[in-house]
């Protein structure tokens, strides 16, 4: 980042004092330029061993050559064969016209494509791209064109197109969303389609296993109807009126109410079971006896 920021100073800086200079009515000049080769009109040069035969061209540094006109080349080593083009750093190669390289071995090859990094070639016109490379790529982290910008793609898909992970430490919002309560990360219009949904558990506690324990209050199934005569909802089950009013409900915390009235259900069906079968050994005592009876 802080190499970025120092090559953007730079870049400003640059362009400031090549855009000060009146090139077109400029004879060809030499500011200390020791070796260097000027042949264009109206060119500039300051440095050591720079060759600039673009009309109205500058080269500052060392080693540069620009062959396009109105174009500019400051650095060490920079190939800038686009007309009206800018290369900054070392080892950029521009040949697109109206295009520009900043940083390291760059290469913006096509008409009006631009770079930003280290080693990152852009052949694609009216586009933009920003990427650190340690071997020759055209593959920069950031992309854009007129009307799309993509991280980690130069062919995105829509307005917005990442290939990898996402970070958000603030909130995230799809679509237009009236309101934004606080507690949540992600608001969406519309939906969500997804093909799995995970609720993590912050504790044991968040799920319904002390329905199982031994001091468990199981309501009675007569309390149950009374309940739901009274209300219009199960007990410890919010009401729909009460789900409007919170704008919704939680769906860790939803799932788990549910599953606590599943497992009382499983209680009340034990214990139903159990008296099912008492009362199946009093009907077989009570038809044995009366068999012996009958005798």
């Amino acid at each position: 980042m802080k190499t970025f920021k120092q090559t953007l100073k730079i870049a400003v800086l640059v362009i400031f004092v090549f855009g000060a200079v009146n090139v077109e009515e400029t004879q060809a000049q030499v500011m200390q330029c020791a070796g260097c080769n000027i042949t264009g009109a109206n060119a500039n040069g300051a440095g050591v061993t720079n060759t600039i035969s673009g009309y109205a061209s500058t080269a500052l540094g060392s080693q540069n050559t620009v062959t396009g006109n109105y174009s500019l080349g400051a650095g060490y080593s920079h190939n800038v064969a686009g007309n009206r083009a800018v290369s900054l750093g070392d080892n950029n190669d521009v040949a697109g016209k109206s295009s520009s390289a900043i940083g390291s071995e760059n290469s913006a090859s096509v008409n009006h494509s631009h770079v930003i990094g280290k080693k990152i070639s852009n052949d694609i016109m009216n586009s933009f791209m920003v990427g650190f490379s340690e071997t020759p790529s055209n593959m920069p982290t950031l992309f854009v064109n007129s009307s799309q910008i993509g991280v980690g793609t130069t062919s995105p898909q829509a307005e917005l197109d990442v290939v990898g992970d996402v970070f958000a430490s603030g909130k995230t919002v799809l679509g237009s969303v009236s309101s934004t309560p606080a507690g949540y990360k992600l608001y969406v219009e519309e939906g969500i389609l997804t093909e799995k949904v995970k609720v993590a558990l912050q504790g044991t506690s968040g799920w319904a296993d002390h329905v199982f324990e031994k001091e468990y209050d199981l309501l009675p199934l007569e309390e149950v109807e009374t309940h739901i005569v009274e209300n219009g909802h199960l007990h410890k089950q919010p009401s729909a009126k009460t789900l409007v009013k919170n704008g919704g409900f939680e769906l860790g915390e939803m799932a788990a109410m549910q599953q606590e009235k599943i497992e009382e259900i499983y209680l009340h069906l034990i214990n139903m079971n159990k008296e099912l079968k008492c009362l199946k050994a009093e009907n077989d005592a009570l038809k044995s006896e009366l068999e012996s009876l009958k005798k």
